[in-house]
């Protein structure tokens, strides 16, 4: 049926301006929301731009502090033995325990290594060491290592590697890359209250991998393709800088290696690090 005398007025009330009003809506939402997602990538490039500096000025002190750690390691052997022949002898010295000894020796090594998580640019150091070393021993070393905070943050991690097998990498940026997901990890079960993180080994087709489960509160599906950019993060200030997991992609790319991650939100995270077979 044709209406021969449509009220033209009426149309505009009932058609013309709420579709204007939606359009005039639908447009300032789209500008408000491109100026949110400039003003982030701004804060991110300036955020970018401040630790590349930061780690331009701190690396030659931090350099040297290095050195001097290394070569008082290289003479902690015959101090050590020099300890133990004058306690043998009978000589008055500051008594230490076995354990203190062992701390003394291993302290070294560990400042100079620590110092690599200063790299915060977007390559990392062309002087990596690779090693040959057991994907077994390299998880328990991370895993006894790591700084928990108390014992029960320790009991929510463990390990399984059903078949043991060796890499060809670098031994120590693979133990900070699993400190960095250890605490990615912990953030997120101890958020549910009860939960578990298991770190695992396995050879599959697409190389040899170490896997890091959790069973914590996940990552929301609008911040999961963010994980790995520089400064991003979602945590509160103080309790993350947006570092970690992106030092763990520029690691796992120099290598010729990936990481990759998978989650789903009130039920469990995985990060899988994918090595190739030649590794």
């Amino acid at each position: 049926m044709f209406v021969s005398d449509p009220n033209y007025q009426e149309l505009q009330r009932v058609l013309l301006y709420p579709v204007t009003a939606y359009l005039t809506a639908l447009s300032f939402g789209i500008i408000t929301n491109r100026n949110i997602d400039i003003v982030d990538t701004e804060k991110i490039r300036t955020a970018s731009a401040i630790g590349s500096n930061l780690a331009h000025e701190l690396r030659t002190p931090l350099a040297s502090i290095r050195a001097i750690a290394r070569g008082v390691d290289n003479f902690m052997p015959s101090l050590m033995d020099a300890y133990k022949k004058a306690k043998s002898a009978g000589i008055e010295v500051k008594p230490l325990r076995d354990s203190q000894v062992d701390l003394l020796i291993t302290a070294l090594e560990t400042i100079g290594n620590d110092m690599l998580l200063v790299n915060t640019a977007d390559k990392p150091s062309t002087d990596l060491e690779f090693n040959q070393f057991s994907v077994l021993q390299c998880i328990e070393e991370a895993v006894t290592r790591y700084p928990f905070n108390n014992s029960r943050e320790r009991e929510l991690t463990s390990f399984r590697v059903e078949e043991d097998f060796e890499l060809h990498a670098p031994r120590l940026l693979v133990i900070h890359i699993l400190f960095n997901l250890i605490k990615n990890s912990l953030y997120y079960v101890q958020q549910t209250g009860d939960g578990y993180i298991i770190i695992s080994a396995s050879v599959s087709r697409e190389g040899k991998q170490i896997v890091v489960h959790d069973n914590g509160a996940g990552i929301r599906p609008h911040v999961l393709p963010h994980i790995f950019e520089r400064f991003y993060t979602t945590t509160k200030t103080g309790q993350g800088a947006g570092i970690g997991l992106s030092f763990c992609k520029m690691v796992m790319n120099s290598i010729g290696g990936k990481i990759d991650c998978v989650s789903i939100p009130d039920e469990q995270t995985k990060f899988t690090l994918t090595f190739s077979h030649r590794a």
